[in-house]
């Protein structure tokens, strides 16, 4: 990416969406995590590649040491969603 203020808001905005939409269609929360952070991670580095030209040549341990902070968005955004489900479920 071009500036890392740049590649950081684009992978929190991809994180983000790919959470709420995992989230929104998988009703469990472990396989809505990791398939949200699974994948943010593919398609940064999709966009990444695309904005580049070329994938780095270390591009796999970038997907590696970004698995953690999408997991983490992941699981936050996720959270509103299980608690919502948790409360109808009970009524």
């Amino acid at each position: 990416m071009q500036h890392p203020a740049t590649s950081g808001s684009a992978f929190i905005l991809i994180a983000a969406a790919s959470s709420v939409v995992w989230h929104l269609f998988v009703r469990a929360y472990g396989v809505a995590v990791l398939g949200a952070a699974l994948t943010t991670v593919v398609l940064f580095r999709v966009v990444e590649y695309l904005v580049l030209g070329y994938l780095e040549p270390y591009f796999y341990m970038a997907m590696a040491s970004s698995l953690l902070p999408a997991l983490v968005i992941a699981a936050g955004i996720g959270l509103p969603f299980r608690v919502h489900r948790a409360r109808h479920a009970k009524g």
